[in-house]
């Protein structure tokens, strides 16, 4: 089965790496962590992976890796980035790690991290290149959300008409908010500089 828009690629394309050929361990283990294993040939053009890569993208199985198909499976907006990082990778030898999204054959919108070194000949000529691509999608929407918790927490904290500070398990405060000052009659600044049993904050002034 081929999907509309992704390229097919000649018969004499290395075949991708099977399952029979991955140790049962490894192949769970790229599934858990979402991280497929990637080889590419400089020289003759060829590309081998393990099977998580066909789950990263959203591909068919029978399809034979290659460069190509990763770039259709590009985002629109990233496919300049990829291309300009796979050109110095393959020309000049440059490792990479690089951020990118990928759209799969379905329509979903997939975020993706690409790294890999660069193996040379004796001439310093590119000739190999091994690396992962990792599927960070839900690592970064948990990113998202603990960013967006944090920034309610502190709009909530800040903007609070009541005390609250956050204190040591000595009592001496670590953040206090405006509401704090106000109760007490003291400017934020100087609990900053106040240190000992008289910076300690009254907690019955505090609700």
């Amino acid at each position: 089965m081929v999907f509309p828009g992704l390229p097919t690629t000649s018969p004499n394309s290395v075949r991708p790496l099977k399952a029979s050929r991955e140790p049962t361990q490894l192949i769970e283990t790229q599934r858990i962590a979402h991280v497929a294993g990637v080889q590419y040939d400089v020289v003759h053009d060829t590309m081998t992976w393990s099977n998580e890569m066909y789950t990263i993208l959203g591909i068919e199985t029978d399809l034979t890796p290659s460069k190509e198909l990763i770039i259709a499976s590009t985002h629109p907006d990233d496919k300049k980035s990829v291309s300009r990082t796979w050109l110095g990778a393959t020309l000049r030898a440059e490792a990479f790690d690089i951020d990118f999204r990928i759209v799969r054959a379905n329509g979903e919108e997939r975020n993706v991290k690409a790294r890999a070194e660069v193996q040379c000949d004796d001439h310093a000529r590119p000739i190999k290149m091994v690396g992962t691509l990792s599927d960070e999608t839900e690592r970064i929407a948990l990113e998202r959300e603990r960013h967006g918790l944090e920034l309610r927490f502190e709009a909530g904290f800040e903007q609070s008409a009541i005390g609250t500070a956050i204190v040591d398990l000595t009592g001496l405060p670590l953040r206090i908010n405006q509401a704090v000052c106000e109760l007490l009659g003291r400017q934020r600044k100087s609990w900053s500089v106040i240190s000992g049993p008289t910076s300690r904050i009254p907690m019955m002034f505090l609700s």
